[in-house]
């Protein structure tokens, strides 16, 4: 079974530093000839092309070849993730912005072993790097390294090293023949059946990360936009906010891992052999989904619920230009009737509530009987 560990680097920071430094100047060399030479001759060279004008052009480097490939390569398969987005109807943009560092590959070619060390080629007539394998990777033989990264972590602001091995344990089998369905949500991460039995897994402290993450956000960037952009003040918050939303990605990862966990135990005590993921991302295309505009401004509260319900309702609101954030607010009726549901535009501008109150007629926040 093919596995990534990550360890501590040991390397000193300045080596480090110069290693990820020369991927990402190779990156951008490629990017920026690749892209000259779509504008200027109408040519969109092919990934084999493009790594052999890059290999001409682009000067001697320090790295090993294949690490030097792996660079080039890393702007195609952007570009390659680019178009398969853009097919799926995504607002992507292709690759375009220079990078000044990026994380230096080795390929299996550029991997020896000796020892308890691992040894990463670099350019002829210059030193390998020495990778001090962990206790536990030791019994591996040397073919079993196929690959190894050096990744700089944002969050605790150290190198590690990301290697991915063989480590020749075979999956375990299918517990058993039956299959279960897993609907995937925001509020409950999961809600799974077996047809017989239904479990919902909820996931608190993700829904609190994710809130948590857009409230302190907001903090900074408050803080950040009293500055004058590019001061040391500017450029030490920004290092704050990068930093911080590296902790949360990682927070979110551990979490969602969990519930993953929670998912396979429950399937593999009632012996489940196929799991049934639920995908709903076209279940619409090419249906007429539009919905009817209420008299007096109602809208039926359900239809809230969904991100695109709400964006259909936010373009039948003609009372503003911009999108309204509307939540429904059940209120007690002036008559004593039964609460009724009306809909408040909290967030608005006074110009739209004033156009909200002329259009309902009536008061702020009170139900229409």
């Amino acid at each position: 079974m093919m596995r990534t560990v990550q360890f501590a680097c040991t390397l000193p920071k300045s080596d480090a530093d110069a290693l990820n430094a020369e991927s990402g100047r190779i990156y951008t060399d490629m990017l920026v000839r690749h892209y000259r030479l779509a504008r200027k001759q109408g040519v969109w060279l092919t990934p084999k092309a493009g790594e052999r004008l890059e290999d001409a052009l682009g000067g001697p480097t320090s790295l090993h070849a294949h690490s030097r490939d792996a660079a080039q390569q890393g702007f195609y398969k952007a570009c390659k993730t680019a178009r398969a987005c853009r097919q799926q109807g995504l607002d992507v943009k292709y690759p375009h912005w220079h990078k000044r560092f990026r994380t230096t590959i080795w390929k299996k070619t550029g991997i020896s072993r000796s020892g308890e060390r691992l040894w990463l080629a670099r350019a002829r007539g210059v030193a390998p790097v020495s990778v001090l394998l962990p206790p536990h990777l030791i019994p591996l033989p040397a073919t079993a390294f196929l690959e190894a990264r050096l990744v700089w972590d944002r969050a605790a602001q150290h190198y590690s090293w990301h290697v991915v091995v063989e480590d020749g344990v075979p999956p375990l089998p299918a517990p058993g023949t039956t299959t279960a369905a897993v609907d995937l949500g925001e509020i409950h991460p999961a809600a799974l059946t077996d047809g017989r039995e239904t479990v919902i897994i909820t996931c608190r402290a993700l829904r609190a990360n994710a809130q948590y993450t857009v409230k302190r956000l907001s903090e900074i960037r408050a803080k950040q936009d009293r500055k004058a952009k590019g001061s040391c003040s500017w450029k030490r918050l920004q290092r704050r906010k990068s930093r911080f939303l590296a902790q949360q990605k990682r927070r979110a990862r551990d979490l969602e891992h969990k519930i993953s966990r929670a998912v396979v135990t429950w399937a593999r005590e009632r012996q489940i052999g196929t799991l049934v993921i639920g995908d709903v991302r076209d279940v619409a295309d090419g249906k007429r989904m539009h919905s009817k505009r209420l008299a007096s401004g109602r809208m039926d509260a359900s239809a809230t619920t969904s991100p695109t319900k709400r964006k259909r309702l936010e373009s039948l609101l003609p009372w503003s230009r911009k999108p309204i954030p509307v939540r429904p607010v059940r209120a007690p009726c002036r008559m004593g009737q039964v609460a009724c549901t009306v809909i408040n535009p909290r967030g608005a501008c006074i110009v739209a509530r004033l156009a909200v109150l002329q259009r309902i007629e009536t008061d702020w926040v009170l139900p229409i009987c």
